[in-house]
């Protein structure tokens, strides 16, 4: 768990997921397999 704005993450490639609250959002993002 990480704590930051949102337009940070969104410059480093996440994307909202799903909203938790009403200014809080769960975002990802795809990363590659190690294997």
């Amino acid at each position: 768990l990480h704590n930051g704005t949102l337009a940070m993450f969104e410059k480093q490639g996440f994307q909202r997921a799903r909203r938790i609250g009403k200014h809080r959002w769960v975002v990802e993002r795809m990363v590659a397999s190690g294997a």
